[in-house]
């Protein structure tokens, strides 16, 4: 039954793997790959699909040899999609971002074709049984969502840098929300004059029995840990600090994502050089972003605000070059005051951290 579906990931492989550059940049056709193109080759695919798993489910395995011509029929669109993933590669010139997508979208059918394929071979003791249909229709489903999926594949590399970033604006996103919400916690538990959850814990010891010695050794170490992440007064200020500074990083982040949609065009070719600057400012997105969550491990006890302040510079380097990029692939200005304000707030932080570390001894 596998086929031509036998050699699934080589195809895939050798038709979306990343065109070599040339000097100066590939340049691919100048046609590009339409949205219609894609949803044309991808309707043919599922309604191939759909043929294929409802013979599967009526056919018993002793005949499955029938089902032959559909399959090579599913492997020919298949490879028609395929086919339409490699046109956007090249005719938009794609680069890492872009080509990494392409495959990771191309493999995620191509594993639940393989699926299937799997499911229908497997032997049973009856030709055909409700659990195995219940399985190909299953699989079926599974490579039809995916299918369905990749209509919304990128079809040149702005897009594709784009949603990159845009995930990276997601992680700082969360990160500064959890740190927010871990900081709103601990001034609120410090108002109620509580340490770690203490008060809790003593108000369980007077109003009941006592427990015995597995409760007690079990509540004493939810106890030490309650502790362990208490913030001390001057522990949480740097906490606060922090937040702001992630807030901040945040919308800076957005802000790029806006200059980048207006600053390059959704279609029209892209140079070798115009590649390579959006490669980069999404390689400096995906660096803050792992910084910022270093940042808010960095925050919670035992600080450390010598690693935590080199943290910061390392995140506001790579914003300087969001800011140097945006200038060269966007042409936003790059004294951009929302850039010059944010110089201005890690400054600020340092001197901060610096006046705790003085402080402090």
């Amino acid at each position: 039954m596998y086929g031509p579906f036998q050699h699934l990931w080589e195809d895939v492989r050798q038709r979306l793997s990343p065109p070599m550059l040339l000097h100066g940049g590939h340049h691919g056709p100048s046609e590009f790959v339409q949205p219609a193109d894609i949803q044309r080759v991808l309707q043919r695919f599922e309604h191939e699909m759909a043929k294929f798993g409802a013979a599967l489910c009526t056919t018993p395995l002793s005949e499955l040899a029938s089902l032959l011509p559909a399959r090579d029929s599913l492997f020919d669109v298949y490879m028609a999609v395929l086919a339409t993933l490699s046109a956007i590669r090249d005719s938009a010139n794609a680069g890492p971002t872009l080509s990494d997508d392409l495959q990771t979208w191309g493999g995620s059918l191509t594993s639940a074709i393989q699926d299937l394929i799997g499911i229908a071979e497997q032997q049973t003791d009856l030709d055909s049984t409700p659990d195995r249909n219940r399985k190909i229709a299953v699989a079926v489903g599974v490579v039809l969502d995916r299918c369905k999926k990749l209509t919304k594949v990128p079809l040149n590399n702005s897009v594709s840098v784009k949603r990159h970033i845009l995930s990276c604006f997601a992680t700082v996103k969360d990160a500064q929300r959890e740190l927010m919400g871990e900081v709103s916690r601990q001034r609120e538990l410090e108002g109620n004059g509580q340490q770690g959850g203490e008060d809790d814990m003593n108000s369980h010891e007077e109003g009941g029995e006592a427990g015995n010695g597995s409760d007690d050794a079990e509540l004493d170490s939810c106890d030490d840990m309650m502790e362990e992440d208490t913030m001390t007064p001057q522990q949480l200020d740097v906490a606060e600090k922090v937040a702001e500074l992630l807030t901040s990083t945040r919308e800076l982040l957005k802000e790029t994502l806006h200059a980048l949609t207006k600053g390059v065009t959704a279609e029209g070719s892209c140079d070798g050089d115009r590649v390579q600057q959006l490669e980069q400012l999404g390689r400096h997105c995906e660096d803050v972003a792992a910084r910022v969550d270093e940042a808010v491990q960095a925050t919670y006890p035992p600080q450390e605000l010598a690693h935590l302040d080199a943290i910061v510079s390392r995140m506001a380097s790579s914003m300087g070059q969001i800011s140097q990029g945006l200038h060269e692939a966007c042409e936003v200005p790059q004294d951009l005051s929302s850039f010059q304000s944010y110089q201005t707030s890690i400054q600020t932080f340092h001197a901060f951290l610096a006046a705790q570390g003085d402080a402090s001894t």
